[in-house]
């Protein structure tokens, strides 16, 4: 996007809201905006994402501008933004990593409400109980609703009525238990110390040192530092004056940004002189964690009185991209390019689509994970041999789960497992594992297929049940039936998922990790019976999956939220319909969004791809 003059010049409003399309040029014209604020006074970019803040400094570097040597430019991200103001009030909690809370102390914290909603049940027969499993994918699944429940505002809510409107039908777990674990986990963020004088490294976010060695309480994840300014704020502190004195406020990502954060950049921005927020509402492919597109966009048009200035020219991709995107967001967006992009649409085999475009030049570009281990299962069956993966297939959760089971067949096996430890941890959080907590331990060891061997038949004695009836049945079986050496390794599979009931309820699963290991059985089964083998030759299978595998020069694999942001010469949409994803679970502006944004990553070519039923 070229603008000359600057919008800030073009109008005498105070704030500005510029509502772009992909490829507009957005980042770029708030960084040709913030090179003339910065003459003028302090001025503050801040943007969702750390990725974003990293291109809003690198922009910047290229005018000539550090944002550490000039005194007068700040970047951060919004979150960033709120913890170096809590560090500026005097607030010294520890900033933990996200999986360190997941895996450590959300399950005993649930189990506690749980115990207290059993209670409160027993005593009043209209409290019922839903309590989750207190599997690692469970307790991310709940830390996500935590996530959502505290962007959305709902936590304001003084009715059930008015909570039920703030989250909608974004949350995983009834709202009953997300508000309850909520406000106990709020608690022990306030008052929290770590067993140890000195909290263990693996329990910290590398990226945010404490301020001091020892004394310190409390903690936060990044994400939760907005919440916890504007608490603060609430209870009396004041923004330091460095953060009152913006004269300049520019926004980047502003579609992503939450109603929480919008609620912070308000205080922030309450005295600046200009502001400008740039986005394109249909790049909001987040609803499910608390990012409401409307909501924050009229918001800040009301608080700020911004006008609002369309940008629909691309930079990106021709005519004819420009046209489909258009038609997708039903709005008049035209090319700023001289060469066209042609949409190509393919329905067929990956040899069809190879003619449209050469594979080897291709980014495909799936809907989410489950469907990008479909599409490089495909790959690897039916695409020639010449074209490799550019993601590592071979540490997909199926893969893992057929090495833990040859690992407990063969322990005296002597090849090289490097990647078992990653396979109990896939293992232990099957729906059947009662006890994963016990097999992470495990997998943190020095682990070899003997004493892997040699705990499982631990596990499968103890009086304390650590797997499901049918997962606990299969194993019993697996490690007791003798098997032919020859036994082939895809039939030995399928017994073993129909003896273990591993997919009895997940024709239409709701978590993306059984959806994932749903996609990555059945791949993995397509793959065995196109090139038989017997489950003794295990090892062969891993090397000539990871043979097809390279980070170098290999076709890369992207998800749709992986791919946001970025540019591609060539892009592949895998398993499309007419207008969307053919696989469709979210509300229908989302997957509208995450089909736009996934179509509008192209620069030279786009095709559209269909595949057709693929034969084992």
């Amino acid at each position: 996007m070229i603008s000359s003059p600057l919008l800030f010049d073009q109008y005498s409003d105070r704030a500005l809201l510029i509502e772009g399309v992909a490829g507009s040029g957005k980042t770029t014209l708030i960084a040709q905006e913030a090179e003339q604020c910065v003459t003028q006074g302090r001025t503050l970019l801040v943007t969702f994402s750390r990725a974003g803040r990293d291109v809003l400094q690198n922009y910047m570097r290229t005018r000539r501008l550090e944002p550490g040597a000039n005194t007068n430019l700040h970047i951060f991200t919004i979150d960033g933004l709120a913890h170096f103001l809590l560090r500026r009030l005097g607030d010294e909690r520890y900033v933990l990593d996200r999986n360190a809370i997941v895996t450590d102390l959300l399950p005993d914290l649930v189990s506690d409400v749980c115990q207290d909603l059993q209670d409160r049940s027993e005593q009043d027969d209209a409290v019922t109980l839903q309590a989750p499993a207190l599997s690692t994918d469970a307790m991310e699944k709940l830390m996500s609703d935590l996530d959502y429940y505290r962007a959305s505002l709902a936590w304001q809510a003084e009715s059930t009525e008015e909570e039920q409107a703030a989250f909608g039908d974004g949350l995983h777990h009834p709202p009953e238990l997300v508000r309850a674990v909520f406000l106990r986990y709020d608690a022990l963020r306030a008052h929290w110390k770590p067993e140890a004088s000195d909290p263990d490294d693996a329990l910290l976010d590398p990226a945010y040192k404490p301020e001091r060695s020892k004394g310190m309480y409390g903690f936060r994840l990044v994400s939760e530092a907005s919440y916890d300014l504007l608490e603060a704020l609430d209870n009396g502190a004041e923004l330091p004056g460095s953060a009152a004195a913006y004269k300049f406020v520019l926004i980047d990502e502003f579609h992503d940004t939450t109603p929480l954060q919008l609620m912070l950049l308000s205080r922030i921005g309450r005295h600046a002189h200009r502001l400008m927020a740039v986005g394109d509402r249909y790049q909001t492919i987040f609803a499910w964690r608390g990012a409401n597109t409307e909501l924050v966009f009229d918001a800040f048009v009301r608080d700020f009185s911004a006008r609002r200035v369309n940008s629909l020219t691309s930079y990106r991709f021709g005519p004819e991209l420009a046209t489909l995107a258009g038609e997708l967001t039903q709005r008049t967006i035209t090319s700023g390019v001289v060469s066209d992009t042609p949409v190509m649409y393919c329905s067929g085999n990956w040899e069809d689509a190879g003619a449209l475009a050469p594979l080897s030049k291709q980014s495909i570009v799936c809907r989410h994970g489950p469907d990008r281990i479909r599409a490089a299962f495909s790959l690897l069956c039916h695409a020639p041999a010449s074209i490799k993966l550019a993601w590592p297939l071979a540490s997909t959760p199926a893969i893992g789960i057929a090495t833990i089971l040859y690992a407990l067949r063969f322990p005296q096996a002597t090849a090289q497992l490097r990647t078992l430890s990653l396979a109990l941890r896939q293992f232990s959080s099957l729906p059947g594992c009662l006890a994963p907590d016990t097999m992470r331990e495990l997998a943190q060891t020095g682990l070899t297929p003997g004493n892997l061997r040699m705990y499982m038949e631990n596990w499968l004695a103890a009086r304390e049940a650590v797997f499901a009836p049918s997962l606990k049945h299969a194993l019993q079986l697996w490690l007791t039936t003798p098997q032919a050496p020859d036994a082939g390794a895809a039939e030995a599979l399928q017994t073993f998922a129909r003896q273990a009931d591993l997919f009895r309820n997940l024709t239409t699963p709701q978590r993306l990790l059984d959806e994932s290991l749903l996609q990555g059985w059945e791949g993995l089964l397509m793959y065995l019976q196109q090139q038989p083998m017997p489950m003794q030759a295990w090892p062969a299978v891993l090397a000539a999956v990871a043979a097809r595998c390279s980070t170098r020069g290999g076709v890369p694999l992207l998800t749709v939220t992986e791919a946001k942001g970025h540019e591609y010469d060539h892009v592949l949409v895998y398993d499309t319909a007419e207008t969307t994803f053919r696989s469709q679970t979210d509300a229908p502006d989302v997957e509208r969004n995450r089909y736009y944004v996934a179509c509008t990553r192209a620069r030279k070519s786009l095709t559209l791809f269909r595949p057709a039923r693929e034969p084992a």
